[in-house]
């Protein structure tokens, strides 16, 4: 029989409490157990992947001004061009709060867990440099010579998935049309 499948790169989850201990005890179970489950799983067969659970409580005196703003905002007209702005403004001040948080745990195992900012802006710097790259190799593929198209087009295989090994010979094969574009 055929299971589900979520795959989800985040997962956002909001509660009120007017008690902090109550959140905190909350957060001490949830992050130990989710911590546990996530470490026992092999989500992808390579070193060192591993999924991340952060948890935050937000006391923030700007989301709780953006809110009563919203609140007001709604009260007065339940038009969207007034309201929806503001409610993407407050999603967007929460998930910057909630992605620091996240990071901290990410990267805790990295100079002492000091820098999860920094160690977030040189993961994002070097993904942009694979999404360039990415680009220019895929664009460059229909002006590939015939030869080493064809090779390239059977070492990648035609089923998903793929071996370290594929992935060298691919790579070295790609190697001048990454230079090229550098």
């Amino acid at each position: 029989m055929p299971f589900p499948l979520c795959l989800a790169e985040k997962k956002l989850i909001i509660g009120v409490s007017k008690d902090k201990d109550i959140i905190k005890k909350l957060f001490s179970v949830i992050n130990k157990d989710i911590e546990s489950i996530m470490n026992e799983q092999s989500f992808i067969g390579t070193e060192d992947t591993k999924a991340s659970f952060g948890t935050s409580i937000i006391d923030n005196t700007k989301i709780n001004r953006l809110i009563c703003t919203l609140v007001l905002k709604y009260k007065k007209t339940k038009e969207n061009q007034f309201v929806y702005p503001l409610y993407l403004k407050i999603l967007r001040e929460i998930r910057n709060l909630l992605a620091i948080e996240l990071d901290k745990v990410k990267f805790s195992n990295i100079l002492n867990g000091e820098y999860p900012i920094e160690v977030r802006q040189i993961v994002l710097t070097q993904m942009l440099k694979y999404k360039v790259n990415t680009k220019n190799i895929i664009s460059s593929l229909n002006d590939m010579e015939i030869t080493k198209l064809k090779l390239l087009m059977e070492t990648a295989g035609n089923r998903y998935g793929i071996t370290f090994e594929q992935s060298q010979l691919i790579n070295n094969i790609l190697f001048d049309i990454d230079e090229k574009k550098n």
